[in-house]
């Protein structure tokens, strides 16, 4: 499944408050460029609600959702 980058730094933000948005959109693309997570495109980002929370990434688009999949190593 994936979930909107916005609630994911909602969910984020209620356990570590210091967070800022720069360093947590740092850390999801790391994890994207290690398979980790996959972040995908916005089909249309003028139509989102709190698109100013997306990832904006030359090459790649705007960035809007964060997807994980489980495997046999995670818990």
């Amino acid at each position: 499944d994936s979930v909107p980058i916005p609630d994911f730094f909602d969910a984020v933000k209620q356990s570590f408050p210091n967070v800022t948005k720069d360093w947590l959109a740092g850390k999801l693309l790391e994890l994207d460029d290690a398979g980790v997570i996959y972040l995908s495109e916005a089909n249309d980002p003028n139509e989102l609600e709190s698109k100013e929370l997306g990832i904006k990434v030359q090459g790649r688009g705007f960035l809007f959702y964060v997807t994980w999949i489980k495997n046999e190593h995670s818990t």
